[in-house]
């Protein structure tokens, strides 16, 4: 999501054992926390540094290690794992450090376990608090949040991280904040007053926060311009901003959504200047951090083409900080399932119904009564718009167990008995059973006038149209759109008995493609996907 559609307002990582000189500052929290332990459990571990030194490694080779590295950020170019400055031997940066290595980040991924976050959790209304709703977070089994701390100054930024991460760390949560001030520091396309202001935040509050635990990852900028004008220069600004938090010695992983472009493949071949660019700066981080709201696209193949494309620029851990649309069908369940087997953390957007309508669809009116929900968890109330989505939340891990909930079963998209009743509060329904498309546009066009009935069956079987989905999407459209100026609703009839002799995955293609056509059709009251006629 871009910032214009975001709410500005809150665990801890260890890297290399750290200290800050002459006391420090943002080192509020003093716990360690694998993923086995319970949520409010946090046993003592206090943090302590020392500067690792490195035998038999002269001090030369290491300043020319770090100047190659300052070369790579300034252009946005790859820093590989072999030139990585371990330790620094810089007066002015003396925390400094290079991109983490392969055994850095399966240190910080081993000793925090998967992530399973939640986006904003705004409160639902004023008689809840922030920090309550962090709570619900947590009792739903959340373990981390990502929000866009207030930007009105530096301090304020500080300030606020703060806050949420006190708040977090009380319920057992880690935080992952975003740079929510880049956008207005950059303007519209940047200037080096501007790239001095942005310096000055970034190393301050990298500075303020190192050695804090609290915070498990760092987004330093939210979905940079893709392909336009303004994608070469934030991709340098975020080069350097990336080194900026080196020199500074942060302690946590730096990373930037850049990635948040789904369905464009892995072939590199294919790519643009552009896409390539952003590429490149995204071989500069920690772990890759990415978008993705389509994980249902091409029969769940979204995912393992994200994964593929990600881990070609860099084997490092995978943490999805935006995802979960259910309008088209990349539910938690159907996402969980492909993130558990590829080892993705992940951040889903929005807690419950609140002021920025995120339960809406994208463009629709909010005072349209739209179902599935598009994002959120909850209703107003609290209550989870579907009792098993928590439990995917509480249950998920790496490779974990979800027998008997296969990507597509029917199980991974059950209804809730509250969304089934309020389905049902539409009325009764008064239907003809049709054999045909043309049989069921008779009909509708026969009883238009009498009301005698409401809504039409129809079988539009894969063999009935020679398996061609396209024909049979053009004719049941006709179909809608005359029973629409009927008042009358359609129930299509997927397959028959006639159709099981047929190839299986051509059977899931036509099927998918009638069901993606019309899936939030309002004239389509519901849908039959099997009628046994033998």
């Amino acid at each position: 999501m871009t910032q214009d559609s975001r709410w500005a307002t809150g665990r801890r990582l260890s890297l290399l054992p750290t200290h800050q000189p002459g006391g420090g500052t943002g080192q509020s929290g003093t716990g360690h926390r694998s993923h086995a332990t319970a949520p409010h459990a946090r046993p003592g571990h206090k943090t302590t540094e020392t500067l690792t030194h490195i035998p038999h490694m002269n001090i030369k080779h290491t300043l020319l290690c770090a100047l190659a590295l300052f070369a790579a950020g300034a252009c946005g170019m790859s820093s590989r794992a072999d030139n990585v400055v371990l330790t620094s031997t810089s007066a002015t940066y003396p925390h400094e450090r290079g991109q983490w290595s392969a055994e850095q980040c399966a240190a910080w991924q081993a000793e925090y376990g998967p992530i399973r976050g939640i986006n904003c959790p705004i409160p639902a209304c004023g008689a809840v608090s922030q920090e309550e709703a962090i709570a619900v977070c947590a009792r739903l089994g959340y373990n981390s949040i990502r929000w866009w701390p207030s930007s009105g100054s530096v301090d304020d930024y500080i300030q606020d991280v703060e806050q949420w991460a006190a708040w977090a760390d009380k319920y057992g949560m880690t935080v992952s904040p975003v740079f929510s001030f880049v956008y207005g520091l950059y303007g519209d396309k940047g200037s080096e007053t501007s790239l001095r202001s942005m310096e000055t935040w970034v190393r301050k509050i990298t500075r303020h926060f190192r050695g804090d635990k609290r915070i498990i990852l760092w987004d330093i900028w939210n979905e940079p311009n893709m392909n336009d004008d303004k994608t070469e220069g934030m991709m340098a600004w975020i080069s350097q901003m990336v080194k900026w938090m080196q020199q500074e010695g942060c302690t946590q992983p730096i990373s930037s959504s850049i990635v948040w472009d789904t369905g464009v493949g892995t072939n590199s071949a294919t790519a643009t200047g552009k896409r390539l660019m952003r590429e490149n700066t995204e071989r500069l981080m920690d772990v890759h951090n990415y978008h993705d709201y389509s994980c249902q696209d091409g029969f769940n193949q979204e995912t393992a083409t994200m994964y593929t494309r990600l881990k070609r620029l860099g084997d490092r851990p995978l943490v999805c900080t935006e995802c979960m649309t259910r309008v088209n069908g990349s539910t938690y369940a159907r996402t969980l399932v492909d993130f558990a087997k590829y080892n993705i953390n992940f951040y889903a957007w929005g807690l419950s119904a609140c002021d920025p309508n995120w339960e809406v669809k994208w463009g629709r009116s909010t005072f349209y009564n739209w179902d599935p929900m598009f994002h959120n968890a909850l209703y107003a109330d609290y209550e989870p718009y579907n009792e098993s989505e928590p439990q995917w939340v509480k249950n998920f891990d790496f490779q974990g167990d979800f027998a008997g909930a296969e990507q597509g079963a029917e199980y991974t998209e059950v209804w809730s008995p509250r969304r089934a009743w309020r389905w049902m509060q539409h009325g009764e329904s008064k239907g003809l059973l049709c054999g045909s498309i043309e049989e069921a546009t008779t009909a509708v066009s026969t009883h238009k006038d009498d009301h005698l009935y409401n809504t039409v069956a129809v079988r539009v079987g894969y063999k009935a149209w020679g398996g061609n989905a396209s024909t049979a999407k053009s004719r049941l459209s006709t179909l809608l759109a005359a029973a629409g100026e009927a008042g009358m609703t359609v129930i299509p009839i997927l397959l028959t008995s006639d159709d099981m002799g047929s190839d299986a995955s051509a059977l899931a293609t036509y099927t998918h493609t009638l069901a993606n056509s019309f899936y939030n059709d309002r004239r389509v009251q519901a849908w039959c996907v099997y009628e046994q006629t033998q």
